[in-house]
């Protein structure tokens, strides 16, 4: 493709395979990642009454960007961006899983789901950047505000229809449901980031 071409729509990134697929895998993603939130949300006050442990539970979503989105974002500029993604999503896909697992057979409890949490919110802050980065490789220079803009749609529209899908799964089947529905979204990805053929870019960071 023409890396001159100027955009004639905001939707012309997903007529890119490649794009296309990374985004909509990535929608299908955030939805369980906010599916995720809520289900967390809702179980930790069905397992303590005390509030500084709910507390913690944001806590340990949010906190691991804090520390970790700089040395992350240097990472993906020195390692395999395509490689990266894959091994962070199937490291959260695993731990998604666990507490899937753990929850649906009543073996989960305050402290356990703190300490996923905080596994999964490691693992976000590793890849996010990552994910912001790979965006120029995989659609041409005139189409690269139209794609950011749809990630962003993308992400507003995950959090709206996750929070959604969570609150009728947890009325009906309970929050380790939920949790299982997260980590099968990541299987999208990962699917999604074999069928992407990334071209190497040469690097002279060590």
């Amino acid at each position: 493709m023409n890396l001159n071409t100027a955009s004639t729509s905001p939707w012309s990134p997903l007529r890119i395979s490649a794009f296309r697929w990374l985004w909509l895998a990535t929608l299908v993603s955030n939805i369980g990642t906010w599916m995720h939130e809520a289900g967390a949300g809702w179980l930790i006050t069905t397992l303590t009454d005390s509030p500084v442990t709910v507390a913690l539970l944001q806590t340990a979503t949010s906190l691991p960007a804090f520390f970790i989105l700089l040395p992350s974002g240097a990472l993906s500029d020195i390692l395999d961006r395509r490689k990266y993604l894959l091994s962070g999503n199937i490291g959260m896909g695993l731990v998604a899983a666990t507490l899937g697992v753990l929850t649906l057979s009543n073996l989960i409890n305050a402290q356990g789901l703190l300490i996923l949490t905080l596994m999964m919110g490691i693992g976000t802050a590793m890849i996010m950047p990552t994910w912001q980065s790979i965006i120029p490789e995989v659609v041409p220079r005139s189409e690269l505000q139209a794609a950011i803009g749809l990630n962003t749609l993308g992400m507003n529209i995950s959090r709206v229809i996750g929070a959604l899908i969570a609150g009728a799964i947890i009325a009906v089947l309970g929050s380790g449901v939920v949790f299982v529905f997260n980590a099968i979204s990541f299987l999208f990805v990962i699917y999604a980031l074999l069928r992407w053929k990334r071209v190497p870019v040469e690097t002279r960071l060590p």
